[in-house]
């Protein structure tokens, strides 16, 4: 889902998308001082990396809204205080392959 958002909403390329799904005992999960289990909640943090520059406000806006209504679709009742985080990276701090992204962009 995560993917499909990143190469749907942002533009990604899905060959080169990445994505880490981790999942926590949601006794361990706390939101203001009492647990998600306590709660009845599930909460969730979604995190991706792109290239500064590359999308817009807008674009990472609808990521954040997507992932969120999705999470809700997937979990049910899932904590407002879920996040979802869109960190943007310098091209020439970040690549893959031995290869910076700006690297990637000046050679074309």
């Amino acid at each position: 889902m995560v993917t499909q958002l990143a190469v749907n909403t942002l533009g990604k390329n899905a060959a080169a998308a990445v994505a880490d799904v981790q999942f926590r005992d949601p006794h361990t999960w706390f939101v203001g001082g009492q647990s998600m289990a306590a709660a009845h909640q599930t909460g969730f943090y979604v995190e991706i990396k792109v290239t500064a520059g590359t999308n817009t406000r807008d674009q990472e806006a609808a990521f954040i809204r997507q992932s969120f209504a999705h999470m809700q679709d997937i979990f049910g009742d899932v904590a407002e205080t879920s996040y979802v985080v869109v960190h943007t990276v310098d091209s020439a701090d970040w690549g893959y392959g031995g290869r910076t992204q700006e690297d990637r962009y000046v050679q074309g």
